[in-house]
């Protein structure tokens, strides 16, 4: 049997063991466009350190299998950064996400950026990434990627300093 139902408001019993809620029972979901369907953290205490320009493979998530393949992935990146320099104006490093691995994946932050900049010898600044992905996938990884400014020495991500923590959220659609 199916049918709709139109209600203005669904509200709990306000007594008993769930009172005041509304219960979804097992084995069924409910689907709301725009309501977060799971969350998944990963978390890496691995030291990255690159003398290179090209971006090389940072932390990677572990696999995300995901709920609707249709639904998007709220990715948020948080690390420790560490950029040094030896000569030189300018210190930098570049930080990008990456559905997937470095060397097979996709860029999914643009341009160059974001990039840490100063004319320090070494700096260290705690960074976040953010970007919604739409996978078009049942299951995927994310990876940071780093590179190093031309003028910089090398571009770091401090792990072992301070714990990099990767939060996928699967989004309805």
């Amino acid at each position: 049997m199916s049918g709709t139902i139109t209600v203005q408001n669904i509200q709990g019993p306000t007594t008993g063991s769930n009172a005041n809620q509304v219960l979804i029972p097992s084995g069924h979901s409910l689907h709301a466009p725009g309501h977060v369907v799971q969350v998944q953290q990963s978390t890496a205490s691995a030291n990255f350190n690159t003398s290179s320009t090209s971006y090389i493979q940072g932390p990677q998530t572990s696999t995300f299998t995901m709920k609707n393949s249709s639904n998007k992935v709220l990715v948020t990146m948080n690390f420790l950064a560490r950029a040094t320099k030896t000569s030189g104006n300018y210190n930098g490093a570049r930080y990008a996400i990456y559905r997937g691995s470095i060397a097979s994946g996709t860029k999914l932050t643009g341009g160059t950026e974001p990039q840490m900049l100063d004319y320090s010898a070494d700096m260290w600044a705690w960074q976040t990434l953010t970007v919604l992905d739409t996978p078009g996938a049942s299951s995927v990884t994310y990876s940071i990627g780093l590179n190093k400014h031309s003028e910089g020495a090398t571009a770091q991500i401090m792990g072992s300093y301070g714990t990099t923590v990767m939060l996928l959220q699967e989004i309805a659609q």
